[in-house]
């Protein structure tokens, strides 16, 4: 018992510090895409007034996917 004690307050910091930087990363994620969008002169009012629901909620969370994928192996080393 003494040895979770003595383990358990790193793995609680280490746990919100983890949450904390995924939280940052979706939310940088989501800047950087709109960022991009502005430079390339996209409107997403004009395109999702015309668009079909489904297509708009699905081009919308592949594109967010993709992204969050692509920062996952850049922050690991993997890419």
């Amino acid at each position: 018992m003494d040895q979770i004690m003595y383990v358990l307050p790193s793995v609680a910091v280490s746990m919100v510090v983890q949450f904390f930087l995924a939280v940052a990363a979706f939310f940088l994620v989501r800047l950087s895409l709109k960022w991009l969008d502005r430079i390339i002169g996209f409107d997403f009012k004009d395109w999702i007034s015309n668009a079909d629901h489904m297509a708009v909620s699905h081009y919308l969370s592949y594109r967010i996917l993709a992204v969050c994928i692509l920062v996952g192996l850049i922050v690991s080393g993997s890419l």
